[in-house]
Order: C-alpha cells, then structure tokens, then sequence
C-alpha cells in the first residue's frame, strides 16, 4: 500500500499537536461545530485526535485541567476558561447492573446528579453521577448535593476512580483501510456527521478501602472536535509497505 505525506504528517500533527497545544487554530477560523468532511482521510485524522484526547483524559489526575489545555491548544473559543455546572432536574433511576456494581441493594437509596464541564459557554463534558449517601457522612452528602464538584476533589473526600471502559463512538475506520488505497473504500463507509456524544468513560468511584461508592457515566461531546484538522497538501508516494 502506497502512504502520501499528507496523511503521515497530519496524523503526526494531530498527536503532537493535541499533547503540546501546538498549532492551534485561530479563533476566526474555529468553527463553532463540529464540521468534518465525509472522506476517508477526514476517519483517520478524527480518530487519531479522539485517540489522543482519550490517553490524555487515561493519564491525567484531572479531566478539568486536561479539557481546560485541550480547548486552549485547539483554539475552541476565544476565552478558553473550564466551568462546572450542576443539571437540574435530570433525575435518572439506577438500573440493576449499577446496583450490582455498587454492591448495594434493591432497597438502598441511590441518588443521582448530572453536571456539565464547559470552555467557556462551550459544553466539552456530561457526567451522569450515581452514589450510595449511606456510605459517606452528612458533610459529604451536603457537599455533594450543593456543587458539581468531582466526588475525587480534595474538599468533597478522598474518593479513587477507576475506569471500567472508554469507548471512542465516533468515526470507526472503514473495514477496507490498510487493504488498499483511500479509495478502495465505498461510498456506504464514508464518515457520518459526529453524533452528539464521541467518546464515552464508565467510572467506578470508590471509598479508600475499596467499597464501592458511585459510579459515572462521563460523555465527551462533539464541541471538542470544534476546529479543523491542519492544512497539509498533498504530495508525493514517501514509501511502500512491503
């Protein structure tokens, strides 16, 4: 299979890009949604960066501080500031797999608050949260119930997280990409407009001893892949895989 320049080096600048906040994008030319196009090449450069925010979001101590580097290296709005805003009146039952996990049951309150992280007036984040009050003091619980804090912060407890999975939903790669060239593939597999969630993590969160205390649902929107994929032309053949 025949490589082009354009499609090594954008996906070399996507991923340093994404970890140095290199090469971001003026705010004149940011758009302000998601607008990809519907080409193969257009699959692996989202892929690429959806991969590169997930690692990051895997490593990091803190998805605030780590979306807040995200939106200002990509130019996503002009002020790049994180907020955290509590969703009122989202209640949503746990289901029985939740009760399982949280080792809890059928009977035991469960209560459940949604928050949005937002760059600017831009929402990068909703988090679906699920906790047992019976586990934490009425401090927490007040504390909980009053802010949209992370259940992880140092003023709410010293909860541990642990990811159960992280899911990129959006784009998948065509079947066909690695057997030929970009245009082996079909029309069928051309990309589909972003959805509004594209890229999901299942958080267990833990007392310090391992009981299980809640668990969250954390889905990244399409407003982080607000900008374009850099401009690279296209050149020619640098190799052949053998």
């Amino acid at each position: 299979m025949y490589f082009r320049a354009r499609e090594v080096a954008c996906v070399l600048t996507l991923l340093l890009s994404a970890s140095t906040g290199a090469a971001a994008p003026t705010a004149s030319t940011t758009p302000t949604s998601a607008s990809w196009p519907t080409d193969v090449m257009a699959r692996l450069e989202a892929t690429a960066l959806l991969q590169s925010l997930n690692v990051e979001l895997l490593t990091s101590d803190s998805e605030q501080q780590t979306l807040g580097r995200w939106c200002s290296s990509h130019g996503l709005v002009s002020n790049p500031q994180i907020s955290i805003e509590r969703v009122l009146d989202a209640e949503e039952r746990p289901t029985e797999a939740q009760r399982k996990m949280l080792a809890t049951s059928a009977k035991e309150p469960i209560r459940h608050r949604k928050v949005q992280v937002l760059c600017g007036a831009t929402v990068l984040l909703e988090a679906d949260d699920w906790y047992l009050p019976s586990r934490v003091s009425a401090q927490v619980n007040a504390l909980i119930e009053s802010t949209a804090l992370p259940f992880e912060t140092a003023q709410i407890g010293h909860f541990r997280r642990r990811i159960v999975s992280a899911t990129i939903l959006w784009p998948q790669l065509p079947e066909l990409w690695g057997l030929g060239t970009e245009e082996s593939a079909t029309e069928s597999q051309a990309m589909r407009p972003p959805p509004a969630r594209v890229l999901t993590h299942h958080v267990l969160v833990t007392l310090p001893d391992g009981t299980p205390f809640g668990e969250a649902k954390e889905n990244y929107m399409r407003s982080v892949l607000a900008f374009p994929c850099p401009s690279l032309p296209e050149i020619v053949v640098i190799g052949k895989r053998p």
